[in-house]
C-alpha cells in the first residue's frame, strides 16, 4: 500500500506539472514573445511565412508545428494513450526547440528584428514542463533512443557555426575600408590587413552562415585575377572549418566571378581612413584641381576680367620677355600662365608678350606658352596675322612636327570654313599645373593668402571614392603603388 501511495502521489504531481505547463504554454500566446509578435502572432508567422523571405530560415517552421505536437504530446500523456508515439513526440519537441533558436539566430544574423520577449521564454517553459514526465518512459523504447541519438547530431551539425561565431567579431571601419581599397585595386596583399576573425559583409553568404570578411576579400580576388593559389587563405565559418575547409577552397577555386558590392561604408569613416594615409582635404582638394582647373579657376578668372584692381596690378607686374635660347628653356613661371590665362579669356594679345619664348608650359618638352598664348587668340579670332608672333620650329628643334607659324594658319583656316561646324568653338588657355602656383601668382600682385577664393573647396564623399576609382584605373601605375604602399603601411 505504501509504494501504490507513493505512485499515485508522483502521477500525481507529474500530471500537475502537466498542467502548469499548459496554462504557461497557453498564457504566453498573448504575451509579447519575438519583437512586436505576440505568441499567436508568431506561430502564425512560422507556418506562414518562412517560404516568402530569403531572410526567414526554412527552420523557422519548427517552431510553428511545435505548437500543435506538444498539445497532441499533453493530451496522450493525462490520457496514458500511445506510449511508443508519445516517445517519439517527445524526442521530436526536444530537437525542435534548439532548431527554433537556430533559426531566431540566422533570422538575426540576416538583420531581421528577433529580439526575444517573456511570451518566448514562457512558451519554452511551458513546452519543458509538458515534456520532461516523458523523458525517462521515452528512452524504455529503442526506437526513441536511435532517434535521439539523430537529433543530437543534426543538433551538434547546426551548432557549430554558433559556436565559431562565439570566435568571431564585427568587422571595425578600418576592416570595412581594407575590403573597399582591396576589391577596387584587386590588391590581394590589402586582404592581410583585414581581421582574421572579422565578420563578413551579408552580401557575401551563400546562406545564413557567417563567413569571414578576410576569406571573402581573399576569394573574391582570386576570382577577379584568375590566381586560384590565393584559395588557399580562405577559410570556412562553417562545420567545413573543422578540418580544414576544403571544400570553402574548393568552391573559391571554381568561381569565376565576383558577387555583393564593395561600396564603402559610413562616409565619416571612410573619409577619416582616407585621411589616415595622408591623403586629407588639402591633398584631394589638389588632386581633383589638377585633374579638370577650369572647374575651379573659370568662375575666379570671370569675376577678376572684370577687376580694374586687378588688371592694374596685373600690367605692372614684371614682364618675363626676353630672348629665346635653346639652353635656357624651363617650365614657366606662376604669373606667366597668368598672363596666358587672361590674354585668352580677355582677347589681350599684349599679355602674350610679356611670356618668355624660353617658358614651357609644362615640362621641357612640352610647347611654348607664348606660341601657345599667340595661337589660342589667333583660332578664337580666327585671325591668322596673329600666327607671325609665334617663334619658328628651328628655335625648338621640333622638325617631326612642322613649322608651328604654318600650323597655325592652316588651323585657322579650318576655323573659318563654314562646314567644319567650328565656328562657336573656342579655345582655353593653359591653366596653372597645380593650385598652389596660382595662389603664388596672385599674392605677387598683393592679395593675401586669407582671400576667399584663393580657398579651394572642401571634396565631398563622393570625390574621396572618385580618388580610389582614379588610383584603380591601369594607366595610373604610379598612383596607384603610392596609395597602396601607404595602406599596407597603416598599423
Amino acid at each position: 500500500m505504501p509504494k501504490l501511495g507513493s505512485r499515485t502521489s508522483s502521477d500525481s504531481m507529474l500530471t500537475a506539472l502537466r498542467y502548469l505547463g499548459l496554462a504557461i504554454f497557453l498564457l504566453s500566446f498573448f504575451l509579447p514573445a519575438v519583437g512586436s509578435l505576440t505568441g499567436f502572432g508568431c506561430a502564425f508567422w512560422a507556418l506562414t511565412s518562412w517560404s516568402h523571405d530569403d531572410k526567414i530560415s526554412s527552420l523557422a517552421l519548427f517552431g510553428g508545428w511545435l505548437n500543435p505536437i506538444v498539445l497532441v504530446l499533453f493530451f496522450l500523456s493525462v490520457f496514458h494513450r500511445a506510449p511508443r508515439l508519445r516517445a517519439v513526440l517527445t524526442v521530436t519537441t526536444l530537437f525542435s526547440i534548439p532548431m527554433t533558436w537556430v533559426a531566431i539566430h540566422r533570422m538575426n544574423d540576416a538583420g531581421m528584428a528577433m529580439d526575444l520577449n517573456v511570451g518566448h521564454f514562457l512558451w519554452i517553459a511551458g513546452i519543458l514542463f509538458i515534456v520532461l514526465p516523458n523523458v525517462r518512459p521515452a528512452f524504455a523504447f529503442s526506437l526513441a533512443r536511435w532517434l535521439a541519438v539523430g537529433t543530437a547530431s543534426v543538433i551538434a551539425f547546426l551548432s557549430v557555426p554558433l559556436l565559431i561565431a562565439l570566435t568571431m567579431h564585427p568587422a571595425s571601419e578600418m576592416d570595412d575600408f581594407f575590403y573597399v581599397v582591396a576589391w577596387t585595386l584587386e590588391e590581394p596583399r590589402i586582404c592581410g590587413k583585414i581581421s582574421a576573425n572579422a565578420i563578413g559583409r551579408p552580401d557575401q553568404r551563400d546562406s545564413t552562415d557567417l563567413t569571414y570578411m578576410q576569406s571573402d576579400c581573399f576569394r573574391n580576388i582570386a576570382a577577379m585575377l584568375h590566381s586560384p593559389q590565393l584559395c588557399r587563405q580562405v577559410k570556412s565559418a562553417s562545420v567545413d572549418r573543422l578540418i580544414g575547409s576544403p571544400a570553402a577552397k574548393l568552391s573559391c577555386r571554381k568561381q569565376q566571378y565576383t558577387m555583393g558590392t564593395a561600396m564603402p561604408g559610413t562616409d565619416p569613416n571612410f573619409i577619416g581612413a582616407m585621411r589616415s594615409l595622408g591623403l586629407g582635404d588639402e591633398q584631394l582638394a589638389g588632386f581633383l584641381y589638377e585633374k579638370r582647373p577650369g572647374d575651379y579657376l573659370d568662375p575666379i578668372f570671370k569675376i577678376l576680367r572684370t577687376d580694374p584692381v586687378f588688371l592694374s596690378r596685373l600690367n605692372a607686374s614684371p614682364s618675363y620677355d626676353e630672348p629665346f635660347k635653346l639652353e635656357d628653356r624651363r617650365n614657366a613661371h606662376s604669373l606667366e600662365f597668368l598672363d596666358d590665362i587672361i590674354a585668352v579669356q580677355s582677347d589681350i594679345p599684349s599679355l602674350c608678350k610679356r611670356i618668355s619664348p624660353n617658358a614651357q608650359a609644362q615640362d621641357f618638352t612640352s610647347y611654348s606658352l607664348r606660341n601657345a598664348c599667340f595661337s589660342d587668340i589667333a583660332f578664337n579670332r580666327r585671325d591668322n596675322s596673329l600666327c607671325r608672333e609665334l617663334a619658328p620650329a628651328k628655335n625648338f628643334q621640333q622638325p617631326n612636327r612642322g613649322d608651328p607659324r604654318e600650323a597655325c594658319i592652316k588651323n585657322v583656316a579650318i576655323l573659318r570654313d563654314p562646314r567644319t561646324h567650328l565656328q562657336s568653338f573656342r579655345y582655353t588657355p593653359a591653366y596653372f599645373p597645380t593650385w598652389p602656383q596660382f595662389e603664388e601668382a596672385v599674392q605677387h600682385l598683393g592679395y593675401p593668402a586669407t582671400t576667399p577664393w584663393l580657398q579651394l573647396p572642401h571634396p565631398e564623399r563622393e570625390q574621396y571614392e572618385n580618388y580610389l576609382l582614379y588610383v584603380a584605373e591601369p594607366q595610373n601605375v604610379t598612383a596607384r603603388a603610392d596609395f597602396v604602399r601607404r595602406v599596407l603601411a597603416i598599423q
